[in-house]
C-alpha cells in the first residue's frame, strides 16, 4: 500500500482547510488519507503521558469535524486518523 498523505488537524478553521486539501492531493496521488491530532499537553502531566477521556473527546470531535469535510469535498478518498501520544511538537 502506498505511503499516505498526513495532515494535523486541532479543529480550527485552518486546520480543516488544510485537511481538505491534503484529501484532494491524496486523491490526486492516489494515495489515502492519514488524520493526526495528538492532544494537548496538560500542566503536570509527562511528556508521552498517554492522554485521558477528556482529552480525547476534544481530539475525537477534531478528528470527525475533518474527516465531516473531506467526506463531502473529496467523496472517494480513503480517510484513517491516528492520535498519537507525546508532544504535539514531536
Amino acid at each position: 500500500m502506498p505511503a499516505p498523505v498526513a495532515v494535523g488537524v486541532d479543529g480550527s478553521p485552518g486546520s480543516l482547510a488544510a485537511a481538505e486539501w491534503a484529501a484532494r492531493e491524496a486523491e490526486r496521488r492516489g494515495r489515502p488519507l492519514l488524520l493526526v491530532h495528538v492532544p494537548g499537553r496538560q500542566p503536570g502531566r509527562p511528556d508521552g503521558e498517554p492522554a485521558n477521556d477528556a482529552q480525547r473527546r476534544p481530539a475525537l470531535r477534531a478528528l470527525r469535524r475533518a474527516e465531516d469535510r473531506i467526506r463531502g469535498a473529496v467523496p472517494g478518498v480513503r480517510v484513517t486518523d491516528e492520535q498519537p501520544a507525546g508532544p504535539p511538537a514531536d
